[in-house]
Order: C-alpha cells, then sequence, then structure tokens
C-alpha cells in the first residue's frame, strides 16, 4: 500500500503516504515505540481515569498537524520550501518528545536533564534508531537545529511551528488532553487557525524587534485565537494543576527524594534500569535513558512499598492504594520569619504525632509552588521575552490582547499559587498552623 491510515481519537484518521512514506520507519524506532508507555499528562489519570493517552499519540498528532500547516502555507504561497527543509519539519514534529522519561514533565530533575536537552542528545546520538533513519535522509542536523532554542541553525519561524506561545505542540496536547480527560475546555477551531496563518517579515512590536518571518494571523481570526488562549488558561486551571493531581505528583517526588536520602544505607533494592539514576554526580547515557520506562517506576516503587524504612514504605503504599495527600492552599507565599515559624510549627505537630510522622516530618509536609512552563496559560507584557500571537487589523500587527482588551485578564496576570500538602488524618492541625 502507498498510503498509512492511522485511527486517532481527535483528527479521525492520521495519514503517511507518497514521498513521507520513510517517517513510519521514524515512528518505529525503539526510542519512538518507547514513547507508547510514557502517559502524556503523567498521573492525571488517577484524577481523570480517562487520561492514559501517551506521548506516542500525540506525536502522531503533532505530525498531522504539521503537515496541514505546510500544506496550508505551500497553497498560500506564504514560503517556498525545499524538500530537505519540509521534511526536517515533519521529523521534527515526530521526534520533539522523543527525550521524555517516565511520567512526561514530572520526575524530569530525576532522570538528568530536561527532556529538550533529551531529545536534543537522542537525535545526535549515533547509537539511536532515529539518529539512523535521519542520517539516511541527511536530516540529522537540520532537526537538531529546529529543536535549539538559540537564534540560529534554522528559520526562526520554522522553530515557531514546533515551539512558540502557538504551535502544532500545545494545539494536538490542548484537544488532545481536553479529549481524553473528558474536559471540554480545550477544544477550539484549529481548523481556522492553520488555514488562516500567513508568514510575514519583522515588524517592532513594543520595542521588541520580531524575527524575520513571523505567524501572524488576520482580523477575522481574531476569535478563533481567543478561543484558543482561553482555552490554554481553562485547561491549566483545571486539569495541569488540579490540586489532586498535584498532590500525587508531590507524593511521587517525595518517594524519589526519600529513596535517594537512602542511598548510602543500601537498604533499598534498585532495578537494573533504574539504578543508574541514583548514583552520584554520574551522567546517564542514551542507552540507559531510552532503557528506563513508566513500568520500571511502578516496579520499583512496588518494591519500595516493603523497604525496610518504614516512611519509604508508607509513602509508597499511599502512592499505589491512592491514598494521596490533601492540599492545604494559602493566598500567599509564606516568607521571612513569620513563614518559617508556621513552617516550624507545622512540622512540630507532625513530629509529635509520633510514628512515621516523627521518623520524617518533612517527608509528610510537601511545597507545591508554581508549575513547569510549558502548560501555563498564555501571557504576554512588554517584560515577556515570548513572542507573542500576533494579529493584522487595518495595517497593522498587534498583540492579540491588544485587539481584544478583555483578554488583558488572563494574558497579563501572573498565575502564582502556593499549596502544601499533608496526609488527610492531619490535614486540619497543619491548616490551622499554616493559616
Amino acid at each position: 500500500m502507498d498510503q498509512k491510515i492511522i485511527r486517532d481519537p481527535v483528527y479521525d484518521y492520521i495519514s503517511i503516504d507518497g514521498d513521507d512514506r520513510w517517517l513510519l520507519d521514524l515512528l518505529d524506532t525503539p526510542e519512538m515505540q518507547r514513547l507508547r508507555y510514557i502517559h502524556q499528562l503523567g498521573v492525571s489519570y488517577l484524577v481523570y481515569p480517562g487520561a492514559t493517552h501517551t506521548r506516542f499519540s500525540h506525536s502522531l498528532g503533532v505530525m498531522h498537524l504539521m503537515k496541514e500547516v505546510l500544506w496550508h502555507l505551500k497553497e498560500e504561497k506564504c514560503v517556498t520550501l525545499k524538500r530537505e527543509d519540509r521534511d526536517a519539519l515533519l521529523a521534527v514534529a515526530v521526534v520533539h518528545d522523543v527525550g521524555h522519561g517516565p511520567f512526561s514533565h514530572l520526575l524530569e530533575s530525576k532522570w538528568g536533564g530536561k527532556h529538550e536537552d533529551w531529545s536534543h542528545r537522542i537525535i545526535l546520538d549515533e547509537g539511536s534508531g532515529v539518529n539512523q533513519v535521519l542520517k539516511k535522509k541527511g536530516l540529522v542536523k537540520r532537526v537538531a537545529a529546529l529543536l535549539e532554542k538559540e537564534q540560529g541553525g534554522a528559520p526562526s519561524w520554522q522553530k515557531s511551528l514546533i515551539s512558540s506561545q502557538l504551535d502544532v505542540d500545545r494545539m494536538d496536547y490542548l484537544m488532545r488532553d481536553s479529549h481524553f480527560t473528558g474536559v471540554g475546555y480545550g477544544k477550539y477551531d484549529y481548523y481556522r487557525l492553520i488555514h488562516t496563518m500567513a508568514l510575514e517579515d519583522a515588524t517592532k512590536q513594543k520595542g521588541q524587534r520580531v524575527p524575520n518571518k513571523q505567524p501572524v494571523w488576520p482580523d477575522k481570526t481574531k476569535y478563533a485565537l481567543e478561543q484558543y488562549v482561553f482555552a490554554r488558561y481553562y485547561m491549566y486551571q483545571s486539569v495541569y494543576f488540579h490540586s489532586c493531581t498535584r498532590g500525587y505528583e508531590k507524593l511521587l517526588d517525595a518517594i524519589w527524594n526519600r529513596a535517594k536520602d537512602l542511598a548510602t544505607t543500601g537498604r533499598k533494592p534498585l532495578l537494573p534500569p533504574v539504578a543508574p539514576f541514583f548514583r552520584n554526580d554520574y551522567e546517564p547515557t542514551v542507552e540507559e535513558y531510552v532503557r528506563l520506562q513508566e513500568y520500571h517506576v511502578f516496579s520499583q516503587i512496588e518494591l519500595w512499598k516493603n523497604a525496610r524504612d518504614p516512611v519509604l514504605a508508607d509513602l509508597c503504599r499511599r502512592f499505589l492504594a491512592r491514598r494521596g495527600f490533601k492540599a492545604i492552599p494559602l493566598t500567599e507565599a509564606m516568607t521571612g520569619f513569620s513563614g518559617s515559624d508556621k513552617i516550624s510549627k507545622a512540622v512540630g505537630i507532625l513530629a509529635r504525632a509520633g510514628g512515621n510522622f516523627a521518623l520524617a516530618p518533612r517527608c509528610y509536609l510537601l511545597e507545591d509552588k508554581g508549575g513547569v512552563e510549558p502548560y501555563k496559560p498564555y501571557r504576554w507584557s512588554d517584560k515577556e521575552a515570548s513572542q507573542p500571537i500576533l494579529i493584522r487589523q487595518q495595517g497593522k500587527v498587534q498583540e492579540i490582547s491588544e485587539v481584544l482588551a478583555r483578554l488583558k485578564s488572563v494574558t497579563t496576570r501572573d498565575e502564582q499559587f502556593v499549596r502544601y500538602y499533608c496526609p488527610a488524618e492531619q490535614r486540619k492541625p497543619i491548616a490551622a498552623a499554616l493559616s
């Protein structure tokens, strides 16, 4: 067959055909197939049972949207693309998340760096299947350049298609996450955004110089853009930083930290795929990194629930039995002497409670501030370095919230929050101490 058809719950069908069939070889590499076993939303399925979709299905969706964008830009004669440039953009859409580790963003710091850096390393590593497929097409350097944050290496407008405030990556995960969580807030008119996009030359925006060939949308698309901005805001509020989800994320983080603290005692069995990530001052190899899967982490936690350390065992049992910690939201961050005093009181309450709480009270009082940058709502101001969403109205290019003033309420506010988490049985006295 000349055409490969893939069923997709978001777009119905995704096709790979003609001269693009080499992308199937890229999708079939071990590094890409590994993404079938990495949840797109980490542990969000503990709150939204349907959120079991993976990084692999997301990568297929991003590839599909990139094909739509490139077709539109070609038909509208916005740009003339060489074959190798088009191939590189489709390839980067496929492999942009190949560096994600277990639970996606959740434990990035435990795996030796950000997923973007690992993606770059995997692409350049001559032992990886991804590298071998790209090398046959002569695309290794082109694809790596598209993922680099620094200017140069690839045209800025090409980079913006895969990484910007409105890119095919965000477009897919908003719709996909909305579909699988059952939350309708992430839906928007993606077709109109893609098929009205234009590329325009440099324009000055409030003292900032926008790089040449920047995506710009016409005035008639402003309501679709508004819908997209609100979709990001609502998904942030209702899904990405759901207090219960964040509680399980912090609990998993506490488990890993406790196990790392015990590393020198030899009191914790380690599975071979997990062991490299517990060595001090050791940088895992690409081979070790791509070997680690979510099911290895779950198996490790299953072993630790019978660990000799009672605190580690208790934390693991709570996670596996879905007995997460309860949130204590605060109206403002606790700083200075007053904040330290409140934390000390809360720790003291846990210490006096006895049992595991007394052995390691800070393992049972977990702090949550801010969040993962890619999932934050769209924000732009004079001081923001990030690329704004631009719209052309009456011959003038403006940032979207300057055209639709009602967007300022969500595009200029600083989405900061502070939460503490503790076991349900200690929530009332801890909340009183922190209030």
